[in-house]
Protein backbone atom coordinates (compact mmCIF):
# COMPACT_ATOMS: atom_id res chain seq x y z
CA UNK A 1 0.00 0.00 0.00
CA UNK A 2 0.96 3.64 -0.51
CA UNK A 3 1.62 5.92 2.14
CA UNK A 4 -0.57 9.29 0.97
CA UNK A 5 0.24 12.45 2.52
CA UNK A 6 -2.83 14.81 2.73
CA UNK A 7 -1.67 18.28 2.48
CA UNK A 8 -3.51 19.75 5.41
CA UNK A 9 -3.61 23.75 5.49
CA UNK A 10 -1.01 26.09 4.21
CA UNK A 11 2.82 26.45 4.47
CA UNK A 12 4.49 29.55 5.80
CA UNK A 13 5.83 30.74 2.41
CA UNK A 14 2.54 30.67 0.62
CA UNK A 15 1.35 32.39 3.62
CA UNK A 16 3.91 35.31 3.78
CA UNK A 17 3.42 35.51 -0.67
CA UNK A 18 -0.46 35.59 0.48
CA UNK A 19 -0.83 38.57 2.87
CA UNK A 20 2.07 40.14 0.68
CA UNK A 21 0.30 40.30 -2.10
CA UNK A 22 -3.15 41.34 -0.54
CA UNK A 23 -0.87 43.88 1.40
CA UNK A 24 0.22 45.98 -1.68
CA UNK A 25 -3.43 45.59 -3.07
CA UNK A 26 -4.58 46.88 -0.07
CA UNK A 27 -1.99 50.03 -0.15
CA UNK A 28 -2.17 50.41 -3.83
CA UNK A 29 -6.40 51.10 -3.35
CA UNK A 30 -6.13 53.38 -0.40
CA UNK A 31 -3.40 55.24 -2.38
CA UNK A 32 -5.38 55.72 -5.32
CA UNK A 33 -8.47 56.81 -3.14
CA UNK A 34 -6.18 59.41 -1.58
CA UNK A 35 -4.87 60.48 -5.27
CA UNK A 36 -8.53 60.61 -6.37
CA UNK A 37 -9.94 62.94 -3.52
CA UNK A 38 -6.89 65.55 -4.00
CA UNK A 39 -7.66 65.55 -7.03
CA UNK A 40 -11.61 65.92 -6.64
CA UNK A 41 -10.55 69.05 -4.27
CA UNK A 42 -7.73 70.95 -6.73
CA UNK A 43 -10.62 70.73 -9.29
CA UNK A 44 -13.61 71.98 -7.51
CA UNK A 45 -11.72 74.98 -6.11
CA UNK A 46 -10.61 75.94 -9.77
CA UNK A 47 -14.28 75.17 -11.13
CA UNK A 48 -15.49 77.60 -8.20
CA UNK A 49 -12.79 80.38 -8.94
CA UNK A 50 -13.21 80.29 -12.77
CA UNK A 51 -17.20 80.67 -11.60
CA UNK A 52 -16.09 83.93 -9.98
CA UNK A 53 -13.68 85.15 -12.08
CA UNK A 54 -16.62 85.06 -14.87
CA UNK A 55 -19.04 86.81 -11.96
CA UNK A 56 -16.05 89.54 -11.58
CA UNK A 57 -16.15 89.98 -15.31
CA UNK A 58 -20.09 89.95 -15.55
CA UNK A 59 -20.24 92.71 -12.53
CA UNK A 60 -18.22 95.21 -14.27
CA UNK A 61 -20.55 94.51 -17.73
CA UNK A 62 -23.65 95.10 -15.19
CA UNK A 63 -21.58 98.52 -14.57
CA UNK A 64 -21.47 99.60 -18.24
CA UNK A 65 -24.95 98.62 -18.94
CA UNK A 66 -26.55 99.99 -15.97
CA UNK A 67 -24.26 103.41 -16.94
CA UNK A 68 -26.09 103.35 -20.60
CA UNK A 69 -29.69 103.20 -18.88
CA UNK A 70 -28.99 106.26 -16.79
CA UNK A 71 -27.57 108.12 -19.65
CA UNK A 72 -24.05 108.37 -17.36
CA UNK A 73 -20.83 108.16 -18.85
CA UNK A 74 -20.38 104.80 -19.79
CA UNK A 75 -17.27 104.04 -17.64
CA UNK A 76 -18.35 105.85 -14.62
CA UNK A 77 -17.25 103.61 -11.60
CA UNK A 78 -15.03 101.98 -13.28
CA UNK A 79 -11.56 104.48 -14.06
CA UNK A 80 -10.32 103.98 -11.02
CA UNK A 81 -9.52 100.42 -10.77
CA UNK A 82 -5.97 100.14 -12.73
CA UNK A 83 -4.65 98.65 -9.64
CA UNK A 84 -7.07 96.56 -8.21
CA UNK A 85 -10.95 96.50 -6.80
CA UNK A 86 -12.85 93.90 -4.97
CA UNK A 87 -17.15 93.59 -5.49
CA UNK A 88 -19.80 91.31 -4.96
CA UNK A 89 -22.98 91.25 -6.42
CA UNK A 90 -24.81 93.07 -3.24
CA UNK A 91 -22.45 96.28 -3.76
CA UNK A 92 -23.09 98.87 -6.42
CA UNK A 93 -19.68 99.71 -6.58
CA UNK A 94 -16.51 98.74 -6.36
CA UNK A 95 -13.97 98.89 -3.75
CA UNK A 96 -10.11 99.41 -3.89
CA UNK A 97 -7.94 96.53 -3.45
CA UNK A 98 -6.12 97.01 -0.22
CA UNK A 99 -3.20 95.05 1.32
CA UNK A 100 -3.55 91.28 -0.08
CA UNK A 101 -7.50 91.91 -0.62
CA UNK A 102 -10.65 90.30 1.67
CA UNK A 103 -11.70 86.77 1.85
CA UNK A 104 -15.01 85.92 0.29
CA UNK A 105 -18.18 84.49 2.36
CA UNK A 106 -20.54 81.62 1.28
CA UNK A 107 -23.59 83.26 1.98
CA UNK A 108 -26.95 81.40 2.86
CA UNK A 109 -28.39 81.54 -0.64
CA UNK A 110 -24.71 79.83 -2.13
CA UNK A 111 -23.71 83.26 -3.35
CA UNK A 112 -19.87 84.69 -2.31
CA UNK A 113 -20.07 88.28 -0.88
CA UNK A 114 -18.04 90.47 1.29
CA UNK A 115 -20.33 90.53 4.48
CA UNK A 116 -19.52 88.16 6.87
CA UNK A 117 -22.90 88.11 8.73
CA UNK A 118 -23.94 84.39 8.75
CA UNK A 119 -21.55 83.39 6.17
CA UNK A 120 -18.83 81.14 6.09
CA UNK A 121 -15.46 82.50 5.58
CA UNK A 122 -13.77 80.46 2.25
CA UNK A 123 -9.95 81.05 1.22
CA UNK A 124 -10.93 82.64 -1.82
CA UNK A 125 -10.18 86.16 -2.92
CA UNK A 126 -11.52 88.35 -5.95
CA UNK A 127 -9.23 90.85 -7.63
CA UNK A 128 -10.71 93.35 -10.46
CA UNK A 129 -8.22 95.39 -12.22
CA UNK A 130 -9.65 97.60 -14.98
CA UNK A 131 -7.17 99.60 -17.90
CA UNK A 132 -8.43 101.50 -20.69
CA UNK A 133 -7.70 100.74 -23.57
CA UNK A 134 -9.05 103.16 -26.47
CA UNK A 135 -10.01 105.95 -24.94
CA UNK A 136 -13.57 106.51 -24.39
CA UNK A 137 -14.16 103.11 -27.21
CA UNK A 138 -12.55 100.27 -24.76
CA UNK A 139 -11.35 98.79 -21.96
CA UNK A 140 -9.58 95.78 -20.46
CA UNK A 141 -10.79 93.65 -17.48
CA UNK A 142 -8.84 91.09 -15.92
CA UNK A 143 -10.32 89.19 -12.90
CA UNK A 144 -7.93 87.14 -10.82
CA UNK A 145 -9.12 84.33 -8.20
CA UNK A 146 -6.56 83.15 -5.54
CA UNK A 147 -6.82 80.37 -2.89
CA UNK A 148 -4.10 79.01 -1.26
CA UNK A 149 -1.44 78.36 -3.74
CA UNK A 150 -3.37 78.55 -7.08
CA UNK A 151 -4.51 81.27 -8.82
CA UNK A 152 -7.30 81.67 -11.76
CA UNK A 153 -7.39 84.56 -14.16
CA UNK A 154 -9.83 85.46 -17.12
CA UNK A 155 -9.58 88.27 -19.35
CA UNK A 156 -11.95 90.08 -21.18
CA UNK A 157 -12.80 93.44 -22.92
CA UNK A 158 -15.82 95.93 -22.75
CA UNK A 159 -16.57 98.72 -25.38
CA UNK A 160 -18.71 101.81 -25.20
CA UNK A 161 -21.20 100.11 -27.33
CA UNK A 162 -23.29 102.96 -27.00
CA UNK A 163 -21.52 106.00 -28.10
Amino acid sequence: MKNIKSKKGFGLIEMIVGVAIVSIGIVGTFSMISRFSYQSQVIRDSFIASNLAQEGIEIVKNIRDTNALEDANWNDGLTHCQSGCEMDYTNDSLLSWSGDGRYLYLNNNGGYTYNSAGAIETYYKRRITITEVEPNKSMEIIVSVYWESSQTTLVSKIYNWWQ
